[in-house]
């Protein structure tokens, strides 16, 4: 995937206004990642300019590197797309 063509949208809650639109500098995919199937569609993108901080944008705490949490452990989680072929989450 080429980075010049990819242009970010952020703070999106409508498609049609983002809060900002910065292009990207460099992306770097999951390397198990295949456009037909559901799974490791992950990828790391660089900006080439900085995001501002806004109420609608903000950042996040990646995960320390200790151990994680047990089995059956209650957490709350987002996400959006696909779970299986056909079945929007």
């Amino acid at each position: 995937m080429d980075a010049v063509n990819i242009i970010v949208g952020i703070g999106i809650h409508d498609l049609t206004k983002p809060d900002q639109e910065i292009r990207s500098r460099k992306i770097k995919m999951h390397p198990q990642f295949d456009v037909g199937y559901l799974e490791h569609d992950l990828a790391l993108i660089m900006l080439e300019t900085p995001v501002t901080l806004s109420k609608n944008i903000g950042t996040i705490c990646l995960p320390y590197d200790g151990p994680y949490e047990k089995a059956g452990t209650i957490a709350v989680i987002a996400g959006w797309g696909f779970l299986t072929e056909g079945n929007i989450l």
